[in-house]
């Protein structure tokens, strides 16, 4: 069921369809006709217009989201101010989008988890480790192990 724009509100739980699949959402913003939506059982962001919104069965209400936010482990940014800058967060997903490989989870909590990233290479060249890839390319910078993030897990902006 469509939800009508002036019932659209922020933080509301909807359903949306992003191409030819429908995902559960939630309105992060809204801009005049235009509602911005966090995908949060895929850890993406879209912008969609209101009339586009659906109302959220009440059966997915239930679900926690299912995706979880993870950060590289022991890395921190060249930068000191604690943010992943935008080239350093596009590179990343260049490197890793749409590869098959394997997280080693490193530490987890509620808020999210600290993770080692492989790729899968294989035929050519094996596998690779995507922090080792960045900090080569002089993107992000190796932390001791008694480093303590206190920034939001994920290699995106804080939410």
């Amino acid at each position: 069921m469509v939800c009508y724009p002036d019932q659209v509100k922020v933080n509301q739980a909807i359903a949306i369809r992003d191409g030819i699949r429908w995902h559960r959402g939630c309105i992060t913003g809204i801009e005049g006709d235009m509602a911005r939506i966090a995908l949060k059982d895929w850890g993406r962001h879209i912008l969609r217009p209101l009339h586009e919104c659906h109302r959220l069965p009440l059966r997915f209400h239930e679900l926690s989201w299912q995706a979880v936010a993870c950060s590289l482990s022991r890395v921190s940014p060249m930068q000191p101010s604690g943010n992943w800058s935008f080239e350093t967060r596009q590179m990343a997903k260049a490197i890793a989008e749409h590869q098959n490989g394997k997280i080693k989870i490193r530490k987890g909590d509620d808020n999210g988890a600290f993770v080692d990233l492989i790729i899968d290479n294989h035929p050519d060249e094996g596998y690779y480790d995507v922090k080792d890839i960045l900090i080569k390319m002089g993107y992000i910078q190796s932390a001791p192990k008694s480093f303590k993030s206190e920034m939001y897990p994920g290699l995106t902006r804080r939410p």
